[in-house]
């Protein structure tokens, strides 16, 4: 009797005497590595959120002088000037952009 050791689903598609695996197998293959993906980038995306508000914070404490931003979304440019006294919250709110609404 031969036992095999699964680490992942390449090692299911990368194996050639494991030629004949069923649909059920390489579905159920392909939703844990989706789910592990997407802890992955919840996990990415929760860390852009932290070190986006520690930099809001630094910048509301440190930012003495008038600082320039520029902001690029796709195409459209937008430029804009602040200070520490305009920064009013540490609070960062994060949307989706249209590359990683594609992976869902």
């Amino acid at each position: 009797m031969n036992s095999i050791i699964i680490s992942g689903g390449g090692d299911i598609t990368r194996s050639s005497e494991n030629a004949n695996v069923s649909g059920v197998a390489l579905a159920i293959l392909a939703e844990q590595d989706q789910r592990r993906m997407r802890r992955t980038i919840t996990s990415t995306i929760r860390a852009k959120v932290q070190i986006a508000s520690h930099i809001l914070r630094l910048y509301k404490q440190f930012a003495n002088l008038e600082r320039v931003v520029r902001l690029v979304r796709g195409k459209d440019i937008e430029m804009f000037n602040f200070n520490a006294n305009q920064i009013t919250t540490d609070e960062v709110i994060y949307t989706q952009t249209k590359t990683e609404t594609k992976g869902e």
